[in-house]
């Protein structure tokens, strides 16, 4: 078979974005050897995918867009008169040519617009005036399908669930602490994520200096840079609490996970819940909202209301003081796992 990718995220794109384009295409690349993989990326970004692909090993022609933003490259882009049987995109849908699956992430913007800038919103206004086209609607989760479901009833009966799996760069990562940690610190609690209002850092926060037990067994790390709406809680954060570490790479973030007393998702809504797969794939003990895709998930030794800053602080405690308790990453969290779901919807739909 002939796939059509959009890769428009491939080279540069937002992180969570980045990860899903590049493992979909490696997976399928082991999934399906025998398929002809075209990969859609911006004229700008050609040579940079074509040395990617060859690093990867990967076999797949690539296709070139002359739009100068992703939501174009979708809605406008074609595939060079190279016709594929089925056609994969990000958030939106083509507004010609063949019927895509689309990958909606998730549709959290819908029923909390207070969470996201105008900019967002903009952006992802386009999923919902498009999607009516798709041929099957992917999601991450069953808990977001439901959610994409209520958004937009329309795709309702369209919907298939996919997964996700591990980032490659994390997965293949070689530990390696961070400058920013001293050798022999003390035990730290880990939280990974970008720095805004959906993410609930305030809340963790308020948790963690409030206990004055916590902050006495265990510093608290912050991996992250701001994005979008910031939590304004965090602008007064105390320093000598918690130690905001910015972004880290691959073989920093693989050591922080090894090396982790604890790690904490304080998140208010997700449509997945990717780092706590990656805690898991390092053997971290991982406690998180009490929230569906999460419970979804079942990998959690702990779980909180994430409004209550006092029951978060119960968690942590109660996880602290027992022994570490790491869950096993699921045999179906892998990206040929998730490229054969993709296949079997985009095929059956």
């Amino acid at each position: 078979m002939r796939i059509g990718l959009d890769a428009y995220w491939l080279i540069d794109g937002p992180p969570s974005g980045r990860n899903v384009v590049r493992g979909l295409i490696a997976g399928w690349s082991v999934a399906f050897p025998d398929d002809e993989i075209l990969v859609r990326v911006p004229r700008r970004h050609e040579a940079a995918a074509r040395e990617w692909l060859e690093r990867q090993g990967i076999r797949a022609r690539i296709v070139r867009s002359r739009w100068p933003n992703h939501a174009l490259s979708v809605l406008l882009g074609g595939w060079s008169g190279k016709r594929p049987d089925a056609v994969v995109t990000e958030n939106f849908t083509a507004l010609s040519g063949p019927r895509p699956a689309v990958y909606v992430h998730d549709a959290i913007f819908m029923e909390h617009p207070e969470w996201f800038t105008r900019a967002e919103r903009l952006y992802l206004s386009l999923i919902g005036a498009t999607l009516g086209r798709a041929r099957v609607v992917l999601a991450s989760s069953r808990s977001e399908a439901a959610r994409i479901g209520r958004s937009w009833p329309r795709v309702a009966s369209r919907l298939a669930v996919v997964g996700y799996g591990v980032p490659l760069g994390l997965d293949a990562a070689e530990p390696s602490r961070p400058s920013a940690v001293a050798e022999g610190a003390r035990p730290f609690i880990l939280s990974v994520g970008r720095l805004n209002s959906r993410k609930n850092l305030g809340a963790l926060l308020r948790a963690f200096v409030g206990d004055s037990s916590l902050s006495a067994d265990a510093d608290l790390l912050i991996v992250g840079e701001p994005n979008g709406r910031v939590d304004p809680a965090l602008a007064g954060a105390d320093a000598s609490a918690v130690r905001f570490l910015g972004y880290v790479s691959d073989d920093e973030l693989a050591w922080l996970y090894s090396n982790a007393r604890l790690f904490v998702f304080p998140s208010l809504d997700e449509g997945y819940g990717l780092p706590l797969i990656e805690a898991a794939r390092f053997s971290a003990t991982s406690v998180a909202s009490r929230i569906p895709p999460f419970e979804e998930l079942g990998l959690s030794a702990e779980s909180f209301d994430p409004r209550d800053p006092a029951d978060i602080a119960r968690a942590l405690r109660a996880a602290l003081d027992r022994e570490p308790a790491p869950a096993a990453l699921p045999a179906e969290v892998s990206w040929p796992a998730v490229a054969r779901s993709v296949r079997s919807a985009a095929l059956r739909g």
